[in-house]
């Protein structure tokens, strides 16, 4: 099945409002060039504004009391949608907060047929949501480190800075578990961010062991002076 379009709730409403593009159904309904062609026409409409991405990973979420419910409800938003909302055999899998994080398209996934998916589009009441959102991920990025699952913890630290790019702590662990990842240059483009929205991450750099390898990097040096 394949859908390319709008989802979208007028001011003031909670009822959404579908208009399809590109609406295919069939083993061969993905067909690069349709798609191709619906994408660009919305983007002639105005539809090009990026929004803040966000991945919800099943399973234990570090050792913090609090911090599994924080990430797996969707009760943070504040979202007041009365339908609409799917049951228990589907997974809040994904986010996709709109550019004023005013409104998220939410993403449910099957939990017992794989890469199906539902779509909800809610209004975010909590203005913090996002923000708060990302901080978790962030705290659960290391906690997950803590517990012995690098690869885990990138990716969370990963959607910790892109939910909240403004977000310096959020930038500053990205690029801790890039360096520890042996992903240098990610990891001083992310620490350079960092330092730029926050200067007190000059001096943690400095003394920061995560940053071991990067301290022997003149780039290194030139940022944390």
């Amino acid at each position: 099945m394949t859908r390319v379009g709008t989802l979208s709730i007028a001011p003031g409403e909670e009822k959404t409002k579908l208009h399809w593009a590109l609406e295919a159904d069939g083993a061969l309904s993905w067909q690069p060039r349709s798609v191709a062609r619906a994408e660009k026409d919305l983007a002639k409409a105005g539809y090009t504004r990026s929004g803040f991405p966000e991945t919800i990973r099943s399973g234990p979420d570090g050792a913090q009391e609090g911090l599994a419910e924080t990430l797996h409800s969707t009760t943070t938003l504040g979202a007041r949608a009365a339908e609409g909302w799917p049951n228990a055999g589907w997974r809040w899998a994904a986010a996709e907060f709109n550019p004023l994080s005013t409104c998220a398209l939410l993403v449910f996934e099957s939990r017992e047929r794989k890469s199906f998916f539902r779509f909800h589009l809610v209004r975010v009441y909590d203005s913090r949501a996002r923000i708060e959102r990302a901080r978790a991920h962030t705290t659960n990025a290391r906690l997950v480190f803590d517990m012995g699952d690098p690869p885990s913890a990138l990716l969370e630290a990963q959607t910790g800075a892109r939910l909240a790019p403004e977000l310096a702590i959020a930038r500053y662990h990205h690029a801790a578990m890039l360096a520890l990842a042996g992903r240098p240059d990610q990891a001083m483009k992310e620490l350079a961010a960092a330092v730029g929205l926050d200067p007190k991450y000059k001096a943690r750099a400095r003394e920061d062991r995560d940053f071991e390898e990067l301290a022997k990097r003149e780039d290194f040096s030139r940022l944390t002076k």
